[in-house]
């Protein structure tokens, strides 16, 4: 879709060329509050993406983006060392005189001053299960008024809307931890702040045991981005990744089936005792799995879903099965066999 060429307030004049915007993409200003068209061609790969898009996934793909803050002329955005920022504010403990320190690949301040703090903003999403990942969510009612089919009104969310915010903290005490990640190709944001975590944690777990939480205190921010050797400091706003709910296909899960699985898992964790229950490995968990294995697969839908909305008709079992199918039972023996083995 593209729409008609119009004229700028700027270049009105009978021998200025009419500029062409994009319809699918805006630039929103939360200072000012206007909104800014975008001409045609400035949004890179939004053309390739929907020319890519799937409808009826296993699970919805993950939209990625990228985008910089704190770039100026001398530290243009992608020419710095891949890097991780973490600042903590002490509590009620001043520094005098302000301490700067470090080593090729980190660089410690312990000083009294403001911090820039910045991040994106996934409008009406909710984080997801892993660091960096946000769900459009899809909402929807049931409907269990007809007989024999119940429906589904469902409300498909497409529009994603990203805030790229940025502030400055009150002055105060802090210690601010830039370090060089280890060479790579780093683009995920969960994997760049593992990757940082892992490196300063033996700085951090020292600092902690010779001054505790008054210096290292609470988290105000933790980033990714890029460090220059003068340790100027590029935030990277992208690596996150959005999923929009809606892509996926719909399903249903037979509660029946359902409340079974559960009933049994809670049986085998009840039987238990503390030590086994509190056991991230051994038998009662490989049993658990074996048990919640049947759980993550339920009775799809018949009805394929609809890309506009709106109601869905949902076939209803006439009678609950609550018969262990042999499925159940090849999980539970298999259960047993290991749980018997010690495997």
């Amino acid at each position: 879709m593209r729409c008609s060429p119009v004229m700028t307030p700027d270049n009105d004049g009978p021998d200025q060329e009419a500029v062409e915007y994009d319809p699918r993409t805006s630039i929103f200003d939360s200072n000012t509050g206007e909104t800014r068209p975008v001409p045609v061609g400035r949004v890179v790969g939004l053309d390739d993406f929907i020319d890519n898009w799937q409808s009826n996934t296993e699970l919805p793909h993950e939209l990625g983006f990228s985008a910089w803050q704190m770039v100026d002329d001398a530290h243009p955005a992608g020419a710095g060392h891949p890097g991780y920022r973490l600042v903590h504010k002490t509590i009620r403990t001043v520094p005098f005189p302000a301490v700067d320190a470090g080593t090729e690949n980190v660089r410690v301040e312990f000083r009294n001053g403001p911090v820039t703090i910045g991040e994106p903003i996934f409008h009406g999403t909710l984080p997801g299960r892993k660091a960096g990942n946000y769900l459009l969510p899809e909402w929807g009612t049931l409907h269990t008024d007809r007989d024999p089919d119940i429906g589904y009104e469902f409300h498909p969310n497409p529009h994603v809307s990203i805030q790229a915010y940025q502030d400055t903290t009150p002055v105060g005490n802090y210690v601010e931890i830039l370090y060089r990640l280890p060479e790579g190709e780093w683009t995920r944001y969960d994997a760049m702040v593992a990757a940082g975590r892992a490196g300063v944690a033996p700085l951090t777990a020292a600092l902690d045991m010779a001054y505790g939480e008054r210096v290292l205190g609470p988290v105000v921010t933790e980033e990714v981005g890029e460090v220059f050797d003068d340790w100027h400091w590029n935030r990277f706003l992208g690596g996150r990744t959005v999923s929009m709910e809606s892509q996926a296909r719909l399903e249903v899960l037979n509660g029946h089936h359902f409340l079974r699985k559960l009933q049994a898992i809670i049986e085998d964790w009840s039987n238990r005792s503390d030590e086994m229950r509190r056991s991230r490995t051994g038998p009662a968990v490989h049993r658990l799995l074996a048990v919640c294995r049947g759980a993550r697969t339920g009775r799809k839908s018949e009805y394929p879903a609809r890309q506009g909305g709106g109601r869905q008709p949902v076939k209803r079992s006439s009678e609950p099965d609550c018969r262990p199918s042999r499925s159940d039972l090849q999980h539970q023996k298999s259960a047993r066999s290991r749980c018997h083995t010690g495997g």
